[in-house]
């Protein structure tokens, strides 16, 4: 509500009593007043000019004093007066702080000089601690260019219903982080943490449940820089939302870094131990370090912490072997080393580099290699390898190269075995793979001789290994061997038993491949040892190893050849046509082979074994599959099928299949009729309906035993046709037969009967299943109609004397006075109704 001044308006004042003269003046100043004779001046309240003071407040500031949280809401009236000479218009009241309202706001639009207004301001905080705002009145002129305003300040506290200490304590600081303690109370639903470093930053809002164990409270501040200094303040929210306003910091500096030495590259070789120094990591607080390796580039370099706290602790590299493929190269890796302390982590990186380190190579010899062989006959095959990867390579992948020297029969040791007494040598340098057959002149002066002998294997990187064996010469020791019944796939070995031998290796070449051992002891006669699993027409060679009771070898066979035989020829079986339950024949086989062997046929599969197929011999070559299909048409299915049949020939212990289609031709079968039981078989015309039903006996019902659908149609004779075969549409009286149900139905009428007696009519019945033409069947019955019965009685009934003439819906009884003249026997009134 604006009121307006009493004493001025502008320029013209007014007293009681008074008259004033205003002289001539300009712009807003109090204009010069001259009295008039008697009259006195009043005294006049001076306005001010027109600035941002030109508004003044009352009171011009306010404070609220203390409330609670969102519970306190006193209100304060202001009053405002426009203490300028100008009139005003109010253009807005804001305050900058949500916590204080303006209410019952009467200052809006104009007021005039030194007119006053009021506002009320309500203090409703919604958060605790101390509050300020400042309220804006802005104001135009008309007579000033220009926007003004004038400023009420107001203030107020807020505290929320919980009563918090605060942050009592900050604890475990380390150069990255600090631990922050208070203690919980109750009534509270979340705390805050605050970094109030450097304005006020929510670090986080914490769960009492996820802070408090009890009322012990915590949280740790990580990702802080080292040697820094933090403040740091922590707020309770109440249950209702509320968050309590105490201002009790702490400040903390964190720690400085710790110090980790640089660890210097080390160098060794591979499969030897070597080590850093000692790792130094220390701080300026004699914390305790813990050292571990957190990675390293290669895992071969096998590096692993000595010690993992305190000073002496040291990286111990054990590089494994490295050399691939024959490549000799040193090599390096990184190992990063790892310090926590105090908390905080800290990371070493050092180059560990490895010099290759070669291995010899570890020679194995192939099963009996140290034997017994008869001069002029040859050795077993002896094959060196390295045990470590069963080849010609070392562990290191090195190629190696293989030499033999020897000893023994007059020879010093470290002989080439070029100079074995020899029929022949040969040693493979690249496969290891040695050969000997001794001369006459290896068994020396006709005695059993042995030679020492050693395989060599060189890397070429300074690295060799060797094995030895004896091979013994015996002057006259000889085991042959001969080849037994051979198949395509098998073929038998014997030889015959040499005195001394215990058990027989034998082999198969080329590649050299161990087959098995047979015992002496096994062999009543001949020794026999059947080889499987082989190519037809295929050459193999074998050698048999004798080994006395020692496991030596003592004479070895000669490499004997042996071929498998052809495979057999069984011909291809042509495609055979046939038509169900018709036996059809495939032509005769033909399965041999270059041996004149015995076949043996057989049926092995059939993909429908409805198409009844079998041998009709099962050797020789008048073999062939005899097949009678059975019926496969169903539910009025009548589609052409085939079976798959696969014929097996074995021959010489081998088995040829052919596999021929069998392409049946369906049969359609024709259906069968035949009549059920007649109902009134012998009908009075006009009065008995003569029924039955037609079927198919394969089914007992009106499909077929191929499961078409029957058609039925009627023809009859006699009657006025007689022996004419005439639709039963013709049948004289009322007709029906069902076309696909079968049911015949007759009620002759009276022209039925033709004479006196019964009139025979033959009914014939046709069923067709529509399949193919002609598929059709009768059946016949015989349907004597008796005449009607005779009416003359009632003729001329409206003639006879004393008899009413009958009319319309009348009825009368009639009585028949002898058998001749009653319709059916027993019959002797009948009813009438005139129509």
């Amino acid at each position: 509500m604006i009121k307006r001044g009493i004493t001025h308006f502008r320029n013209l004042f007014y007293v009681s009593s008074v008259i004033l003269f205003l002289s001539a003046c300009s712009g807003p100043s109090q204009s010069a007043l001259t009295a008039v004779s008697g009259f006195t001046e009043p005294t006049a309240t001076v306005p001010v000019p027109l600035a941002d003071s030109a508004i003044t407040f009352s009171p011009a500031s306010h404070d609220y004093g203390t409330v609670l949280v969102n519970v306190g809401t006193p209100t304060k009236t202001f009053t405002v007066l426009n203490a300028s000479a100008y009139s005003l218009t109010l253009t807005s009241l804001l305050s900058a702080n949500a916590n204080f309202s303006i209410q019952a706001n009467q200052c809006a639009g104009t007021l005039e000089s030194f007119d006053s207004c009021t506002f009320d301001i309500q203090f409703a905080p919604t958060t605790s601690g101390v509050l300020n705002s400042l309220v804006t009145l802005s104001y135009t002129s008309p007579s000033v260019t220009g926007t003004f305003s004038s400023v009420l300040s107001v203030t107020g506290s807020s505290t929320s219903l919980v009563a918090f200490a605060g942050l009592t304590s900050v604890t475990q600081v380390s150069t990255t982080s600090v631990k922050l303690n208070w203690t919980g109370i109750a009534g509270v639903s979340s705390y805050q943490a605050y970094d109030v470093t450097s304005g006020r930053t929510l670090i986080s809002s914490m769960l009492p449940a996820g802070a408090c164990v009890g009322t012990v409270c915590s949280y740790v501040v990580n990702g802080l820089t080292p040697n820094t200094t933090y403040t740091y303040q922590l707020r309770a929210t109440d249950l209702g939302g509320v968050q309590e306003g105490n201002i009790i910091s702490q400040t903390v500096t964190t720690q400085t870094v710790a110090t980790f030495s640089t660890i210097s590259d080390i160098s060794g070789s591979e499969n030897t131990a070597f080590n850093t120094a000692n790792l130094s990591c220390t701080d300026a607080y004699s914390n305790s370090n813990l050292f571990s390796i957190a990675n390293q580039s290669d895992a071969a370099l096998n590096c692993a912490l000595t010690a993992t706290t305190g000073a002496s602790a040291k990286v111990s590299c054990t590089p494994a072997y490295k050399a691939a493929a024959g490549v000799h190269n040193p090599w390096s890796g990184t190992v990063t080393v790892q310090c926590v302390i105090n908390g905080s982590n800290y990371s070493k990186t050092f180059t560990v580099n490895v010099t290759n380190t070669n291995r010899n190579p570890a020679i194995q010899l192939s099963l009996g290699a140290t034997q017994t062989v008869s001069a002029q006959l040859p050795m077993s095959l002896v094959t060196a390898t390295d045990i470590n990867t069963n080849g010609t390579t070392d562990i290191d992948g090195d190629a190696l190269a293989f030499t033999c020297s020897f000893s023994g029969g007059g020879f010093g040791a470290g002989t080439n075995c070029t100079s074995l007494p020899q029929s022949s040598y040969s040693m493979n340098a690249a496969t290891g793979v040695m050969n000997w057959t001794p001369s006459l002149s290896a068994a020396v002066g006709g005695n059993a001789t042995t030679y020492a002998m050693s395989i060599s294997g060189d890397d070429g990187h300074g690295g060799i290994g060797a094995a030895s064996f004896n091979v013994t010469v015996d002057p006259g020791l000889a085991l042959s061997i001969s080849a037994g019944t051979t198949t395509t796939t098998t073929t038998q070995l014997s030889w015959t038993k040499i005195t001394g031998a215990a058990n027989y290796l034998i082999y198969r070449l080329s590649p050299f491949t161990p087959l098995g051992t047979v015992s002496a002891g096994s062999c009543a006669g001949p020794c026999i040892f059947t080889d499987t699993g082989l190519t037809a027409a295929t050459t193999y060679t074998y050698r048999v190893v004798a080994l006395d009771g020692g496991g030596n070898t003592f004479s070895t066979s000669l490499d004997t050849p042996i071929t498998t035989k052809n495979l057999g020829s069984f011909t291809a079986i042509s495609a055979l046509a046939a038509n169900e339950n018709a036996n059809s024949q495939t032509p005769l086989m033909t399965c041999t082979d270059t041996y004149s062997n015995t076949n043996l046929f057989s049926i092995t599969a059939q993909s429908d074994s409805t198409a009844n197929c079998s041998l009709t011999a099962t050797t020789g070559a008048s073999a062939k599959v005899s097949c009678t299909p059975a019926y496969h048409a169903s539910g009025g299915t009548h589609a052409n099928w085939t079976d798959n049949v696969t014929v097996q020939c074995t021959l010489n212990g081998t088995n040829y299949s052919r596999t021929f289609a069998v392409n049946v031709a369906n049969i359609n079968r024709s259906p069968v009729a035949t009549i059920g039981t007649v109902t009134n078989p012998s009908p009075t015309a006009t009065l008995n309906t003569t029924t039955f039903s037609v079927t198919d006996p394969d089914t007992s019902g009106t499909t077929d035993i191929d499961g078409d659908t029957l058609h039925f149609s009627c023809s009859y004779t006699g009657g006025a046709v007689g022996a004419t075969p005439t639709n039963c549409a013709s049948l004289p009286g009322t007709y029906s037969l069902g076309a696909t149900s079968g049911l015949f139905s007759w009620l002759p009428s009276a022209t039925a009967s033709t004479s006196a007696g019964a009139t025979a009519y033959t009914i014939t019945i046709t069923v067709d299943d529509l399949q193919v033409s002609n598929h059709t069947a009768t059946a016949a019955t015989v349907i004597n109609v008796q005449p009607a019965v005779l009416l003359g009685a009632i003729v001329n009934r409206t003639f006879e004397t004393g008899k009413t003439p009958l009319v319309v819906g009348s009825t009368f009884t009639n009585t028949f006075n002898n058998t001749q003249q009653q319709p059916s026997p027993g019959v002797t009134n009948m009813s009438y109704t005139c129509y």
